[in-house]
């Protein structure tokens, strides 16, 4: 079995930040809470993914006259459709499970009543 090797720049990069925070930690400064939560917000992994699509103009303008009868941004109009388009393969899945063990059920209660 083939090791793999230990990518060590992390390491490297690390010792260095630590020896110049020991030679000079005067010059190094704090940062603000709010810098915390900005780089951490930043640095958060994020549920969403940005898609860059083409779309014709026309169907554009529909979709956006539609978000606004409906009172929401036009993404997330968009994502609420492609959610359901994607989620309904399995939700029919999971009807035509519960059609085929109702007919098999109703089966068996006419043969037993006949």
């Amino acid at each position: 079995m083939k090791k793999k090797k230990m990518n060590t720049s992390i390491l490297v990069e690390g010792d260095e930040i630590a020896k110049s925070f020991e030679k000079n930690h005067e010059a190094w400064e704090s940062v603000s809470q709010e810098e915390q939560d900005e780089l951490r917000k930043r640095l958060r992994p994020s549920r969403e993914k940005r898609i860059s699509i083409r779309i014709s103009t026309e169907v554009l303008h529909k979709i956006q006259e539609i978000a606004d009868a409906e009172g929401m941004p036009y993404q997330t109009l968009i994502n609420s459709h492609l959610h359901k388009l994607a989620t309904a393969k399995s939700d029919f899945d999971a009807l035509e499970k519960k059609v085929k063990f109702l007919s098999e059920e109703i089966t068996e209660i006419k043969r037993k009543i006949a």
